[in-house]
């Protein structure tokens, strides 16, 4: 049965990434420009009234407000999809050229492993490369890729990122989650050897049992798999939030990377959404999920 969402939304997706083979080796003023005029084409753009419906019930922002957040998030996925084609040549001069780090990490390096909390952006998956840049053995726990709804249309396109960015991992890889048990497994015997786990930690698992472990956002109790938490917790491995982001004015990317003090997993819960919410506060388009939030019922 024909779908029109999924139509539209691989009709937009091939249509930009035409556009991002030849302006991804296009100066990078000239890509920024190109993504402001074109990003309105993003298959994003067919989810904005929930985007921007989460950003009125988290914030509580104005009708004005949450357009122009909603904008600016969608210029970033715009970007993000024009920038990862070049994902595969990032180096260390890129490094040092391209992205200014913020670390409040106690003297944590990528190196001395560890696990990673981040959240839904458009820039991730070069997050995870950046990490593997500094020093770190990169392990990313993610979804599956032929689980997703559009695997059929795009998988070609996801299999090209993976890839990319995988090849900075440090000997690493990503630890698509088929099985998991087995996913569980390879991340312990990960942590175990010193390397970076990184896990998204920032959704909500829907029909949580009561007494769930969780903490508030924006009001709201998100209770997300803490399966890695307690994992790190167990071993006494360092818990650190990571964060990357693009800003469009300065062409440049910013890395915020903070270490979690707390040993209890109340304590690194709220830690990780405290800062979460501390940086959506500053800056509302640095996160995809505001649709989650949309759909929550007042609490």
């Amino acid at each position: 049965m024909a779908d029109p969402y999924h139509d539209a939304f691989v009709a937009r997706a091939r249509r930009l990434d035409r556009v991002a083979r030849w302006v991804g080796r296009a100066p990078e003023r000239v890509l920024v420009a190109v993504a402001r005029r074109l990003c309105h084409l993003h298959p994003f753009e067919l989810s904005g009234e929930r985007y921007r419906g989460g950003l009125r019930r988290g914030l509580r922002l104005g009708e004005d407000a949450a357009q122009a957040a909603w904008r600016r998030y969608l210029l970033r996925e715009t970007i993000g999809l024009f920038h990862y084609r070049g994902y595969r040549g990032i180096d260390q001069r890129w490094l040092s050229r391209r992205v200014r780090i913020e670390a409040d990490t106690g003297g944590w390096r990528p190196a001395d492993g560890g696990l990673v909390l981040t959240y839904h952006v458009p820039e991730m998956h070069l997050l995870f490369s950046v990490l593997g840049l500094l020093g770190g053995t990169v392990y990313t726990v993610a979804r599956a890729p032929e689980t997703s709804p559009f695997a059929a249309d795009i998988g070609s396109y996801l299999e090209a990122l993976h890839a990319a960015t995988s090849r900075h991992f440090r000997g690493g890889d990503y630890l698509f989650v088929r099985n998991i048990r087995q996913a569980f497994a390879q991340a312990d015997a990960r942590l175990r050897e010193g390397a970076v786990v990184i896990a998204l930690t920032d959704f909500h698992i829907d029909n949580a049992p009561e007494g769930r472990a969780g903490a508030r956002l924006f009001g709201h109790r998100m209770c997300p798999h803490t399966g890695l938490v307690r994992m790190a917790l167990k071993l006494g491995r360092p818990i650190v939030v990571a964060a990357l982001e693009f800003d469009p004015e300065s062409r440049r990317y910013r890395i915020a990377l903070r270490a979690v003090a707390s040993r209890t997993l109340a304590g690194v819960l709220e830690a990780y959404f405290g800062l979460l919410e501390s940086w959506l506060r500053e800056r509302p388009d640095r996160w995809a999920l505001w649709p989650e939030l949309e759909r929550r019922p007042e609490e």
